[in-house]
């Protein structure tokens, strides 16, 4: 797949096949995941990867919101999931780093690109996949055995999506979203 269609192609999916994803296939996504960039190269994250079957239920009974809120009641369909943990640094950094990082903590932002990059990969693959931000995350922690000290940033569920057909959100046009040079207010122009 060209990478301008897998961009076009990539959206939340929230309705999967009753396929698992094959095991290649879910690394390819770790991998992807594991090469993305990071500020000063920390490498701030922990993928886990749960396609056992029991273990995701467990992982979908966690995703699960109040009846009355209505989201994420699409989990127990999903195959697949990536939890993706918040973890120290992987190298020593020097000091100018660690001012750095002290002052401009990006972690967040380098999950976020790792995260995409894993969902792009499912997207190039032909799986479905969508971030997930609500969830209890000791239950989490507690299905994973997770220690104490590490947090989970979110929760990618992968899998095959149930039609063929691609969701096609709107999207706002080029000039309400960027520029050139300079902010310029779509409404005066």
């Amino acid at each position: 797949m060209e990478f301008q269609e897998v961009l076009q192609r990539r959206y939340s999916c929230r309705s999967y096949a009753d396929r698992p994803v094959e095991r290649e296939k879910l690394a390819s996504c770790l991998e992807a995941g594991r090469i993305s960039p990071s500020g000063c190269n920390t490498q701030r994250w922990k993928f886990i990867a749960v396609d056992d079957p029991a273990q995701c239920s467990r992982m979908a009974d966690a995703m699960q919101a109040p009846p009355e809120i209505g989201i994420n009641t699409f989990t127990h369909s999903i195959p697949a999931f990536v939890a993706v943990l918040r973890h120290p640094p992987r190298r020593e950094l020097n000091e100018k780093q660690k001012k750095i990082i002290g002052k401009f903590d990006h972690q967040d932002i380098d999950i976020g690109i790792a995260a995409q990059q894993i969902c792009l990969a499912a997207t190039d693959l032909g799986l479905g996949s969508i971030m997930l931000g609500w969830f209890e995350e000791q239950a989490i922690k507690n299905v994973l055995s997770i220690p104490e000290g590490l947090s989970v940033a979110l929760v990618i569920g992968i899998g095959y999506a149930k039609t063929e057909s691609v969701r096609k959100p709107g999207r706002y046009p080029a000039e309400q979203i960027y520029s050139w040079n300079h902010y310029d207010d779509e409404k005066s122009s």
